[in-house]
């Protein structure tokens, strides 16, 4: 009459007919009655527990990588006045953007020895990045990526009356991420902070 099932037989299910009975036995049945909810409850908490254990891993990765590079981000702010002429006028200036590895040779340097013979004068402790134009009551943004041995950024300004001007200056930048730098331009004096 179709339909009727043979008897079962008494023999060994094998590893994969245990598993099935297992699952048979936890999920399934739940299944079949109709208990849906508290199988998906189950598989909820399960899955929640398994986020909270990968979660502190996830962090370990994370923060296994190198550190970010360095960046600068300069911001040249001219005064109106700025490098006035014997008649008053103002006129525009270069700025020498320099990366430095160390302070002393550039704190020590002539103006004219900067200019003329810069890499003889600053030896292996820094080298111009950019030369810059800059015009009385202009704002220019420099963006630089610097060797990883890179601790300072000066700045030499190439003032009309150089002799009687403050036209170096010079700023510490960050090992790794970003560095906000302001070079700040007036009549005869540069000054350069962080932003």
């Amino acid at each position: 009459m179709g339909g009727l099932r043979a008897t079962p037989q008494n023999r060994n299910p094998g590893p994969l007919g245990r598993f099935r009975q297992c699952v048979r036995k936890g999920f399934r049945p739940r299944l079949r009655r109709g208990d849906r909810q508290a199988w998906l409850r189950e598989r909820t908490d399960l899955m929640n527990r398994r986020l909270l254990l990968a979660t502190p891993a996830f962090l370990l990765v994370a923060n296994c990588g190198p550190p970010a590079p360095s960046a600068v981000d300069l911001t040249i702010r001219a005064s109106p006045d700025l490098n006035r002429n014997s008649a008053g006028v103002p006129l525009s200036v270069a700025v020498r953007v320099y990366a430095l590895n160390a302070r002393s040779r550039f704190l020590n340097a002539d103006a004219y020895a900067l200019m003329d013979k810069e890499s003889a004068t600053l030896g292996d402790e820094g080298s111009r990045v950019e030369e810059i134009v800059v015009k009385p009551g202009e704002v220019r943004k420099v963006l630089m990526a610097p060797k990883s041995d890179v601790r300072f950024i000066g700045a030499a300004v190439l003032f009309q009356d150089i002799d009687r001007s403050r036209w170096r200056s010079i700023a510490p930048i960050a090992a790794s991420g970003l560095t906000r730098l302001v070079l700040n331009l007036g009549s005869n004096r540069s000054e350069l902070e962080s932003a």
